[in-house]
């Protein structure tokens, strides 16, 4: 599994990528052949811009960018799939 990000700062902006890569990982713990779950990579992108002084930020993101279908969680009965593409949108207040 490898993770990969990239952070771009600006004065009242910044964004930030993040990847997760995952080869075949096996679910079984003596790497049965036939118990190995084909490899993924999942993208996520957020961003915040400062609306007012540093006190008020406008925040979106979404995860799960280009939808790729993967595992959540492994149990004795198959996988989970997780979530699939979705977003998020707030208001930050900083005291």
């Amino acid at each position: 599994m490898a993770n990969l990000d990239k952070c771009l700062k600006r004065e009242k902006f910044a964004s930030f990528s993040f990847a997760v890569v995952v080869g075949n990982p096996s679910t079984s713990d003596n790497n049965a052949p036939n118990r190995f779950i084909p490899a993924y990579s999942v993208w996520d992108l957020s961003a915040e811009a400062k609306v007012w002084r540093d006190t008020v930020s406008i925040i979106a993101g979404v995860n799960n960018l280009f939808g790729a279908n993967y595992y959540a969680r492994i149990r004795a009965d198959g996988i989970d799939p997780a979530a699939p593409t979705n977003w998020y949108a707030g208001v930050k207040v900083e005291f």
